[in-house]
């Protein structure tokens, strides 16, 4: 059985990516639309999510090494919030290619 704090978060999730999802894909029918567009730069949107999480990753390791390094009101949860948001929407782009 599932914790209910954990659904919670996968609700906050879905939330988030709504939220999210109407400021990046505006009018557009494409959920991901956002990371296609590394295309026009030659980076495909694998790349362009994987870079992403690096960033995520990197701030993951600034803030739990010394939390002083909080200095954009990003608390460490919306980090690995957004860590695991990145990691499904990789999953989405990966599934798209399969035959």
């Amino acid at each position: 059985m599932a914790s209910a704090e954990y659904l919670k978060l996968l609700d906050d999730m879905r939330d988030l990516h709504n939220r999210k999802n109407a400021g990046y894909a505006g009018q557009s029918n494409d959920p991901w639309t956002n990371f296609r567009e590394c295309e026009l730069f030659g980076i495909t949107s694998a790349d362009g999510v994987i870079t992403r999480m690096g960033d995520k990753w990197s701030r993951l390791r600034s803030l739990w090494h010394n939390p002083k390094n909080e200095q954009v009101n990003e608390p460490i949860t919306d980090t690995l919030m957004d860590l695991a948001a990145y990691s499904l929407i990789l999953v989405c782009l990966l599934q798209e290619k399969k035959p």
